[in-house]
């Protein structure tokens, strides 16, 4: 149920990759013995502020769940909460824990370690970075919280494989083809291009130390096989603002910025996590097709 919420989530969320689509996947490498459905956390270290735990390569959204859940907890009585994962499976966007954290009243922020390189860095057609993102998630007093998602890549796999489902184009310059050339057909990528050049490359570099070498795992530039198989890691950082000083001045302070911030002729309009909720999840025929074959495979209820 904890998997199905996040899946959900992810694709109220506008991140189409990582949602229903990746359902049949999940299931298949269930059936292979790359993910455990039965596996238990289990706690390698912990002190009042820190955590260190082992997924036991189960479901990487329940696992990145619980461990948010953990950093949640040691905020509210030390102030902060680091947590880390290591032999966990992908977990999906990293805003989606960010957003549990600050739904508390918190600060938060998460990071991943999934899978081997395959974002270009400052050499054409050399991959250094894994796909992955560093989001922030700051509480508001009401409404959606903030979240700031800075990721590695200017595209995802997960789009790619939509793209190419769909028979669609990818947008220019998301991805580069065998021989290090820009291309906007999904059956021709073989590596993403970093977001914001530099920034991306950056952006990368400083999740794999925190959420790969910190857990004790391996660099993506290290990894070689492939996501499913290798497991990953991940990074969960929680504070608690009520612990700083008065948590009702940050709010108002926050709210105040973000009119301004707002009202900035030109800018472009601050899209609230919120905002996507009510548009429901658009299923392709292609993934519609494969959750009912799966179903009945499953024998569970379908609509057809």
């Amino acid at each position: 149920k904890l998997a199905a919420q996040r899946l959900l989530e992810a694709d109220l969320r506008g991140f189409a990759g990582d949602g229903l689509h990746t359902v049949p996947a999940i299931l298949e490498a269930m059936d292979l013995g790359h993910i455990d459905p039965r596996a238990q956390l289990v706690v390698l270290k912990e002190t009042a502020a820190i955590c260190v735990l082992d997924g036991g390569q189960g479901l990487g959204q329940v696992a990145a769940t619980k461990a948010l859940g953990r950093a949640v907890q040691k905020a509210r009585e030390v102030g902060t909460g680091t947590v880390v994962i290591q032999r966990g499976h992908t977990i999906g966007p990293a805003a989606l824990y960010a957003a549990l954290a600050a739904e508390e009243g918190l600060i938060g922020m998460c990071t991943t370690n999934s899978g081997g390189a395959t974002v270009v860095g400052d050499s054409d057609g050399v991959a250094w970075n894994t796909v992955t993102s560093i989001c922030w998630g700051f509480p508001r007093a009401q409404g959606a919280p903030v979240l700031v998602d800075q990721p590695s890549a200017r595209g995802h796999w997960g789009e790619v494989a939509l793209a190419q489902q769909a028979g669609q184009t990818l947008s220019t310059c998301v991805a580069v083809d065998a021989e290090g050339q820009s291309t906007d057909q999904p059956d021709e990528a073989r590596l993403l291009l970093p977001w914001a050049g530099p920034a991306g490359v950056a952006t990368g570099l400083v999740s794999s130390m925190l959420s790969g070498i910190l857990p004790g795992g391996r660099l993506p530039i290290h990894k070689k096989r492939a996501a499913e198989r290798a497991g990953a890691e991940h990074f969960f950082y929680v504070i608690d603002p009520q612990q700083f000083g008065d948590a009702e001045a940050m709010q108002a302070e926050l709210e105040s910025g973000i009119e301004q911030w707002a009202a900035v002729p030109g800018q472009q309009q601050w899209q609230l996590a919120a905002d996507r909720l009510e548009n429901g999840i658009p299923v392709s025929e292609a993934d519609s097709a494969a959750l009912a074959q799966t179903a009945r495979r499953l024998r569970v209820d379908w609509p057809e």
